[in-house]
């Protein structure tokens, strides 16, 4: 096993005995651990990582400072995680005695359904919504504490007072809520109201938010009714928020294209739920809705990186498809360019950018 099978590995929710075997190996030999350290930050899997190493008992194969680091990184996202269930927690409460439907995606009802076994890091609440019920949804957040269009200034929110929010509908892009906290570590909160798919205007998206809300599943989440997208329209909300992160040149400019993070959610939705569908019957709804880019961009990748039989099988459903699309990015103008080296070598590259 080398350093990059071994970042794939510890992606994942469960690691098989075989890998388990190898990684304690990898591990003895001694890692370098600066350069294997960077690869699990830069990929946001470095909490994950400590809850193999403690529920494996690896601790002695590791060294005390990076040890000390890891769990540091662990508890510091389990306090942040904590905050943000009682803010999630408090805004599905008032939601749910409204007549607004509304699904809460990823986060924290992503690791329950999809990560029982480890970690998966969480930086703020989305929350799908009707954008008629935009209003109504303003005056929840309001009245929480939350204000719209807020940035960061000293460590204060300060709101950009030119925005209302009908001019914050009209750009039917994701918008953003802040509140500050009474926590010493976790100071702000932040909640993301969107009305779509991502880029789903841009990429002209056929894909009904409101069938996609009208199918939505109740969870439980400590002991309070949630709700989320059915299973499938999460597969491909996870894949367009992807594809949209990879190919744009802003994102590809934070770094925030091809995290194996991002990666492993599909994979363990793969994992779980692939078995479930028709996946020829799925393919041609996938067509017929303009979806391909983004499906077929991300399970080539999963199936490339994680030798997924489910995403291969998937990808064989579009085998007559022009693949040239899977190294192609869009520049400020949103004008199609090409990258210099295919899309499974840029993963684990940090200079990926200077190849643009």
């Amino acid at each position: 096993m080398n350093m990059l099978d071994l970042i794939v590995t510890l992606s994942k929710n469960r690691i098989e005995h075989n890998d388990k075997c190898e990684i304690e190996e990898y591990l003895k030999k001694g890692a370098d651990w600066s350069l294997l350290m960077g690869q699990l930050i830069f990929h946001k899997l470095l909490c994950r990582t400590y809850s193999h190493i403690t529920a494996q008992n690896w601790d002695e194969h590791i060294p005390s400072v990076i040890k000390q680091h890891m769990q540091r990184q662990f508890y510091l996202n389990e306090h942040k995680k904590s905050n943000i269930k009682i803010e999630l927690m408090n805004l599905v409460k008032r939601l749910n005695n409204t007549n607004i439907q509304y699904c809460i995606i990823k986060g924290i009802p992503l690791e329950k359904d999809l990560f029982c076994d480890c970690v998966r890091e969480i930086n703020d609440i989305d929350v799908l919504i009707h954008q008629k019920d935009l209003d109504q949804a303003n005056e929840i957040l309001t009245s929480l504490g939350y204000k719209h269009g807020a940035d960061f200034m000293q460590g204060k929110i300060e709101t950009n007072k030119e925005k209302n929010v009908d001019c914050i509908a009209n750009t039917r892009q994701a918008q953003s809520y802040r509140k500050t906290l009474n926590d010493p570590i976790y100071q702000v909160n932040t909640i993301d109201l969107q009305f779509e798919l991502y880029l789903q205007e841009k990429l002209c998206y056929i894909f009904s938010m409101d069938s996609a809300i009208k199918k939505r599943i109740c969870v439980d989440i400590s002991g309070v009714n949630c709700y989320v997208l059915d299973s499938f329209d999460n597969f491909i909300f996870l894949c367009t928020h992807l594809y949209a992160e990879a190919i744009l040149f802003r994102t590809i400019k934070k770094y925030k294209d091809l995290q194996i993070s991002k990666f492993a959610d599909i994979y363990e939705w793969l994992e779980k739920y692939y078995c479930l569908y028709d996946w020829e019957q799925k393919a041609k709804q996938i067509k017929s809705q303009r979806l391909l880019k983004p499906v077929l961009f991300c399970m080539y990748i999963i199936s490339s990186v994680y030798g997924s039989m489910g995403a291969k099988n998937i990808c064989e459903q579009f085998m007559d498809e022009n693949l040239d699309f899977i190294d192609e990015y869009r520049d400020e103008n949103f004008n199609i360019k090409r990258w210099k080296l295919p899309a499974v070598e840029r993963i684990f590259r940090f200079d990926r950018s200077s190849m643009m």
